[in-house]
């Protein structure tokens, strides 16, 4: 949410100067890039630049609420398997 939030007001810079790197799972880039989100290209630029990274999720824990949609649940589940 963090990032859509930035990337809605063109401001990805501020994580940037926050984070040497940030870390996204593919259903985040799927729903701003590959969705037509607006500002979607300053996530395609971070992506370029290496300090925005889209990491496939690879095991879903069952004790995430199905009620998140895809971006929170991988979110979550990045978080948890690092």
């Amino acid at each position: 949410m963090l990032l859509i939030n930035f990337a809605s007001i063109n401001r990805l810079d501020i994580l940037k100067s926050l984070f040497a790197e940030i870390v996204i799972p593919q259903a985040v880039y799927s729903e701003t890039v590959e969705s037509g989100f607006p500002n979607s290209e300053t996530i395609v630029n971070g992506i370029e630049a290496a300090w925005l990274k889209v990491k496939s999720v690879q095991e879903m824990p069952e004790s995430i609420p199905l009620e998140l949609d895809a971006g929170e649940r991988e979110v979550i589940a990045l978080a948890l398997s690092e």
